[in-house]
């Protein structure tokens, strides 16, 4: 049976209030990588192709040359409506999506979301305003934990057409850089291997999270900014492009593989 999730005013409060990382997550300082390289990563279709990633890194490398990476990014931080974020992130996207005006469903193998049915779009809209109100409420909260606070209900709200992934990643990545631009290319990274396996871990994370409780989600996300630390170092392009890519296909290899879920 499918299941709607309704993303009440309570339970969005809660993921604001209850998502905490299982522990202290140091941020190193000791390993750095160049923004336009995750940012490049947070977008889906880099996986498909190595190709596609390296044109999606050469575009950020030039948006970061002429300083609008980072400003799409701010502007997307300052964001108060969905029309405001979108439009903020055309630019390092490609894209502006429009808000879907019918239910849907995600359309994935993954056991843990298939039956998953996003809120119909007037209450996806309703749920949005309430998300955007959270956010400013919460404003003194981690950076870390309200960056994935934010990712998770957005994801679940899914309230475009088409793009809610990457938006939802880049608004992630907008939040991390605001809370520490040093560590963030980490924490982005940790975001995509947050997904590793298909996504499979994450999946079935976001469903606990969904009934209410988080722990899942915070073990795994802070397990994934552990692994991050192995592969950032060689995502430098001072080491060559053919380094990076090197690391990309680890990283590739890493994502989708399809291991049961160990819980």
């Amino acid at each position: 049976m499918d299941i709607t999730f309704t993303c009440s005013s309570q339970w969005i409060a809660d993921a604001f209030t209850e998502l905490r990382l299982s522990c202290d997550v140091p941020l190193r300082r000791d390993i750095t990588c160049p923004l336009p390289v995750v940012t490049a990563l947070l977008l889906h279709d880099s996986f498909d192709h190595s190709e596609v990633f390296e044109r999606n890194l050469e575009r950020h490398e030039r948006l970061h040359a002429q300083g609008i990476l980072e400003l799409s990014l701010d502007r997307a931080l300052s964001a108060c409506t969905l029309g405001q974020l979108s439009t903020a992130l055309e630019t390092i996207t490609c894209m502006r999506p429009v808000q879907r005006m019918q239910g849907i469903g995600i359309v994935t193998q993954n056991s843990y979301s298939r039956r998953f049915r996003a809120p119909p779009a007037v209450e996806a809209m309703r749920a949005s305003v309430r998300l955007f109100n959270a956010r400013r409420r919460h404003a003194e909260r981690s950076g870390i934990e309200r960056a994935l606070a934010t990712y998770l209900v957005l994801l679940s709200i899914h309230p475009f057409a088409d793009g809610n992934g990457r938006t939802a990643r880049m608004l992630f990545a907008a939040d991390v850089l605001a809370h520490d631009g040093h560590a963030a290319p980490r924490l982005m990274l940790g975001l995509i291997l947050l997904h590793r396996g298909r996504g499979r871990l994450f999946h079935l994370a976001a469903m606990c999270a969904r009934t209410g409780d988080f722990s899942m989600l915070a073990t795994c996300y802070g397990e994934a900014l552990s692994l991050a630390d192995t592969f950032l170092p060689a995502l430098c392009p001072q080491h060559g492009r053919l380094a990076v890519l090197e690391e990309y296909r680890k990283i590739d290899a890493l994502l989708k593989r399809t291991p049961e879920p160990h819980v």
